[in-house]
């Protein structure tokens, strides 16, 4: 076992219980979100960390026993030692050295995973809860649902679409292209921020009809994959003529449109629906790369995925312990960059001399001849 995690049972012991996330010290101690305890038979059992807790808060009590919020994340401090090695064969870019804790929060989504949680005298060590693996066709769909929806959310709020996708095949996405619409509808819903909505998401579903998306047991069959092409795409093009003709009865009657201009139109709207969503994908998967190598310097390789750039970089330097709440996403590179880099030293400019009563006390002490010149006023 490393040294610092054998240390991690004694700082961990006697730590305050909070309800929510808030820094706590000696002189600004949030007493309204302090809810418990930790107690000092703290022990470490890979990958856990096992402590009892004491919590007599009646409104905490009731959240944990309705499931509500029983997930526990810890806030600590650390040193980044980025120095590279490995451990039980696998590879890592750096370690956590001088961890300093700080307090553990009761919360609905840890980041530890939903085994990290509050539990009773009977509770063995739980496992994580083994979910169905989404098919290739449903990541690439759930990919570019996150990408169109994110931006959407309210602050802090997040979101889960795999239910939705749960069964999601090539074969059957065109089919199941409605259902899905309806289940990232009510997952959404009460999440978005104020007047958002989810306008665009069936043209995003209908721009990955042109994905080429061959699941692990799909078969080398030139001509089906063609046959499959050719009906999506012919679904796409009724969806949107569907959709123009709906348009089209609201106009005045005299306002008539040939067949020929409508078709034209109908495969124009379609082309740039398709074209804002890939490069909509791609910059954000490009940013999201650019933000992971300009943290890397700091904190290493992140291990776990992020949604936009943002959220890297906020990551980033809430670990490195800069506060920047309300902070401008577009203010977050920069002030990351203004971050020494783990290991640097500061460059301290020498102090001033000081000069006493002992150095020179006059004028005419350090020009003496000064004493024999004359000064006549006019």
């Amino acid at each position: 076992m490393p040294t610092s995690w054998r240390k991690l049972p004694r700082l961990s012991s006697a730590k305050p219980l909070l309800l929510k996330h808030i820094p706590v010290s000696a002189r600004d101690h949030p007493r309204e979100a302090v809810v418990g305890a930790l107690g000092d038979a703290v022990e470490f059992h890979a990958p856990y960390l096992m402590a009892p807790l004491s919590i007599w808060d009646g409104a905490a009590i009731a959240l944990i026993e309705s499931d509500r919020q029983k997930e526990l994340s810890s806030s600590y401090r650390y040193r980044a030692d980025m120095t590279p090695g490995t451990l039980a064969g696998e590879s890592y870019d750096g370690v956590m050295r001088d961890i300093s804790a700080n307090h553990v929060a009761l919360v609905e989504e840890g980041r530890a995973g939903p085994d990290v949680v509050v539990g009773d005298s009977k509770m063995e060590i739980i496992t994580m809860k083994k979910t169905a693996l989404l098919s290739r066709m449903a990541s690439v769909a759930q990919g570019a649902i996150l990408a169109h929806i994110m931006p959407k959310l309210a602050s802090d709020q997040k979101i889960d679409v795999s239910g939705a996708l749960a069964g999601v095949t090539a074969e059957n996405f065109k089919a199941k292209r409605p259902a899905i619409i309806e289940a990232v509808s009510k997952a959404a819903k009460g999440k978005l921020a104020a007047d958002a909505k989810l306008d665009g998401l069936e043209a995003v579903l209908v721009a990955l009809d042109e994905v080429e998306v061959k699941e692990a047991n799909d078969e080398d069959d030139d001509d089906e994959e063609a046959k499959k092409k050719k009906a999506a795409e012919d679904a796409a093009e009724e969806e949107a003529k569907k959709k123009a003709a709906e348009d089209a009865e609201k106009d005045e009657d005299d306002d008539k449109v040939d067949k020929k201009a409508m078709d034209s139109a109908i495969a124009a709207a379609v082309t740039q629906a398709k074209t804002e969503v890939r490069a909509e994908m791609l910059k954000t998967a490009q940013d999201i790369r650019t933000a992971e190598e300009a943290v890397r310097p700091y904190i290493g390789k992140l291990a776990m995925a992020h949604d936009s750039a943002d959220a890297v970089y906020r990551t980033a330097l809430t670990s490195l312990g800069v506060d920047i709440a309300g902070v401008h996403a577009s203010a977050l590179p920069a002030i990351l960059k203004a971050q020494p880099l783990p290991g640097s030293r500061q460059v301290q400019k020498p102090a001033g001399v000081a000069m006493d009563a002992a150095g020179v006390s006059s004028f005419q002490e350090m020009f003496p001849a000064s004493k024999t010149h004359i000064v006549k006023s006019l």
